[in-house]
């Protein structure tokens, strides 16, 4: 395998970690340690600092798989492979589905792992675009043109990072239709689905509606708690499930222990650590949505459903790569460039970020526009 280096990897490995104002982020604001103690209570502290440092299961502890089991409504805890991260769960998958010669269609633009790593063992990729025309959500009709012999699997992104639209039951259910009349794969990349603020309806798991279906998920984007590198697939199909497994012996083998534990404890008090971030991405789409409108001349704005980031384009004369490092270099903000996406005149903007920190973001972004002006 010969790996094409991801360029949204790339960008935030070079500032990131190195500038003071990050509204970029596609997770909500960081968790702690002392916020989830406060939350799981004295005993669950003593048996954190009591436990044993030893390997875990390669299946993932089984409280873990319990806990993460009741985000879905039809499955159990042996449908559930806990992960390093969900990148680990789109190595695995990628690498155990799909052959040399297959194709797949992903959506475009995606998450690049979703795509680059089957591409990477010489999976073809057929982009499967998304257009502002249609508010960023896939167009069904089209797929069917995308689909021949050799195609194996369709790639989403549930709700779509960067530009936040969520395809609802409706259109899911027409999709399964037609992944189910080829006998295709659907793999859904649903670490945002949590998200899902602005939805008035739940939106299912392709995994708990799809007996092909396999859905991706992790601790980090909705719960801020990206470095315990927990995440997980799951999926009805026992066959996904094993052939992931086998492959899985070569690669991490295992998670962390403490992580694994304190990801238990997570998903046992997540409705009390989503309620707060769940309020801090509509306080701060509220002002998104204000500095759009008074700067219309220059931005606009596909309003989304889900997700921790918005996707505003504009019309400067600059490239979007310039653009974010000119604003790095003059009021130390970060944003994501378009272009790391494969779209030109895009900024992602993370909505997760500390009121106080956003706020303080879009004012020096304000200031930095008016030389455009």
């Amino acid at each position: 395998m010969k790996i094409t280096a991801s360029k949204l990897r790339d960008w935030n490995s070079e500032f990131e970690f190195s500038v003071k104002y990050n509204i970029s982020d596609c997770s909500t604001y960081a968790l702690t340690t002392k916020e989830l103690f406060s939350l799981a209570g004295k005993k669950a502290r003593n048996e954190y600092l009591n436990l044993s440092l030893k390997y875990t299961e390669s299946l993932g502890d089984p409280l873990l798989r319990q806990a993460v089991s009741k985000l879905y409504l039809n499955l159990k805890k042996e449908n559930i492979l806990a992960t390093n991260g969900a990148i680990e769960a789109i190595f695995l998958i990628m690498n155990s589905l799909l052959n040399k010669g297959d194709n797949i269609i992903a959506q475009f633009p995606i998450y690049q792992a979703l795509y680059q790593v089957a591409q990477s063992n010489g999976v073809k990729i057929r982009r499967w675009n998304l257009k502002k025309e249609n508010n960023f959500l896939p167009d069904l009709a089209e797929l069917n043109n995308l689909i021949d012999k050799n195609t194996k699997m369709i790639v989403i992104n549930q709700p779509q990072v960067p530009i936040g639209s969520i395809m609802d039951k409706d259109m899911l259910e027409t999709l399964i239709n037609i992944a189910g009349k080829y006998n295709l794969y659907i793999v859904s990349d649903e670490v945002c689905l949590p998200l899902a603020w602005a939805s008035k309806n739940m939106v299912p798991a392709l995994a708990d509606i799809y007996k092909k279906g396999i859905s991706i998920g992790d601790i980090s984007k909705p719960f801020g708690a990206g470095g315990l590198r927990i995440g997980w697939i799951a999926t009805q199909s026992l066959e996904i499930f094993k052939n992931c497994l086998a492959l899985r012996g070569y690669t991490t083998m295992s998670n962390s222990g403490p992580s694994e534990y304190l990801a238990a404890l997570i998903l046992k008090s997540k409705d009390k650590i989503l309620e707060p971030r769940l309020k801090t991405l509509r306080k701060n789409f509220a002002r998104l949505i204000i500095f759009v409108r008074k700067n219309k001349d220059f931005f606009s704005l596909t309003t989304p459903r889900g997700g921790a980031t918005a996707f505003i384009s504009y019309n400067f004369k600059i490239n979007s790569d310039d653009f974010c490092r000119q604003l790095i270099k003059k009021y130390n903000i970060l944003l994501v460039p378009g272009n790391v996406y494969g779209l030109e005149n895009y900024l992602r903007i993370g909505l997760g970020a500390k009121p106080v920190i956003f706020q303080t973001g879009l004012k020096y972004l304000e200031k930095f526009v008016k030389q455009f002006k």
